[in-house]
């Protein structure tokens, strides 16, 4: 059986027929409202995060790739590893200079409602 796409299930969910909710769906939705803590993902967010492959390019002066190259080496450990670590830096500065805490996957996607 094949794998069902995201765009495959909305294809298909396009084309059931909408009917009115009977008792037992109204008692099933009150139940998970009782249950839920009313935060969600907008759709939008959800998508743009599915659409990210990990990867950023990066230009940087030569002088400083040096420096990063060097600092790899001094401490044996991958220009990779150094990459990262000066980046999460980077990114943990310019969101705590926001206000907005901690700069991991940003949860600023949930909301309330």
């Amino acid at each position: 059986m094949d794998k069902l796409t995201f765009n495959d299930f909305e294809k298909r969910l396009a084309g059931a027929p909408e009917v009115e909710p009977d008792e037992w769906d109204r008692q099933m939705l009150a139940e998970i409202d009782a249950e839920t803590d009313h935060t969600t993902t907008p759709l939008e967010a959800v998508r743009a995060f599915r659409e990210c492959s990990g990867k950023i390019s990066l230009r940087v002066p030569k002088e400083l790739h040096y420096r990063l190259l060097e600092n790899a080496k001094e401490n044996g450990v991958s220009l990779g590893r150094v990459d990262m670590s000066f980046s999460g830096m980077i990114i943990r500065r310019f969101f705590a200079n926001r206000g907005s805490g901690d700069a991991a996957y940003p949860q600023r996607y949930a909301r309330s409602q």
